[in-house]
């Protein structure tokens, strides 16, 4: 009887630590069209005329973006279209640090009321080295179709979808502190 009972002891800790952790199977899941990263907000509510919404969206883009005259490549008041070019860092720590400058292509419509924004093309170019920049959405896929992925891929996309965000929320904030009436 002892000698089961030292059997147990010695073996079951091997029994119990042997078996396989279960793998995360939550991703990050981004909004895609024609399997696309194509993230795409409207904000409605806004008790402004369309001429309003886009000289906002006007100023938002200036002031975002460092030089909104290299962002801003088109822009028609009589539609209410801007489109553009913008960019964020994505920098994730770690053991090997990942430093990436995100690019994108942003378009902004502005009608009575509210204002859609588009964002779309999304490209990564990895800061200090020679390497030239990549689209973003090869990658993506290949993270979705991974049954099991290395948890730094899920870092980096959560990373991305909180930057993203917070360009939307912020577009949004501005959008509605800067189109209500002017008691000047």
């Amino acid at each position: 009887m002892k000698k089961t009972i030292l059997t147990l002891l010695t073996f079951l800790p091997l029994l119990l630590f042997s078996q396989k952790k279960q793998k995360e199977v939550t991703k990050v899941i981004l909004p895609l069209k024609n399997e696309s990263i194509y993230i795409e907000k409207v904000i409605d509510s806004l008790s402004a005329d369309k001429r309003k919404v886009y000289n906002a969206s006007l100023k938002w883009m200036a002031t975002v973006f460092v030089d909104s005259k290299e962002v801003i490549q088109n822009k028609n008041e009589n539609d209410g279209e801007i489109i553009g070019s913008g960019n964020f860092r994505l920098v994730l720590p770690g053991f090997t640090t990942t430093n990436d400058l995100i690019s994108f292509m942003i378009e902004i419509t502005a009608k009575d009321n509210k204002s859609r924004m588009r964002i779309y093309q999304f490209s990564r170019k990895a800061i200090g080295y020679n390497y030239p920049s990549m689209p973003l959405d090869p990658d993506y896929q290949a993270y979705l179709k991974e049954n099991q992925f290395p948890k730094a891929n899920k870092k980096y996309y959560e990373a991305f979808k909180t930057q993203v965000d917070l360009l939307l929320s912020n577009y949004e904030s501005f959008l509605k502190e800067n189109v209500k009436p002017d008691d000047f």
